[in-house]
């Protein structure tokens, strides 16, 4: 069958039913301010990805607004959360479950934190110019 299809079924069977109004709501693809408001308010971001991401721009941009993330450690994941400091990092469904009722005890100024100290302008051209010497050298 045509993807689109298949997206759909996965859709209404297994997304839609968990859908609570004010509380759990699908809002589709998102960007500027509107996802800057929406990751203020949320109590976390769950990320639960299955693939090996190599960065997790959604993340750092949650982080960024002190919302702590919930997601698995796959990919770059483990380079960007600090387990029980900015979020939580999941082996398997029943941990991430468990890290989703926890998120309250995550502080989101620690979130901002650290999204200052890895993933700021400054320390990032700070990265590629000692990267640069390095390479040079």
């Amino acid at each position: 069958p045509y993807r689109n299809d298949l997206y759909f079924k996965y859709f209404k069977n297994e997304v839609a039913p968990n859908l609570i109004p004010n509380q759990i709501e699908y809002v589709g693809t998102i960007t500027g301010k509107r996802k800057q408001r929406l990751f203020n308010k949320a109590k976390a971001l769950l990320f639960p990805i299955d693939w090996e991401e190599p960065f997790g721009m959604a993340v750092i941009e949650a982080l960024a607004c002190g919302t702590p993330v919930v997601a698995y450690r796959r990919g770059a994941m483990p380079e960007i959360i600090e387990h029980g400091v900015n979020g939580f990092l999941a082996d398997n469904y029943r941990e991430f479950k468990r890290y989703a009722r926890q998120v309250s005890d995550i502080d989101p100024e620690a979130c901002r934190r650290t999204v200052e100290q890895k993933f700021s302008a400054d320390k990032l051209a700070e990265n590629y110019t000692n990267l640069y010497r390095k390479i040079i050298a």
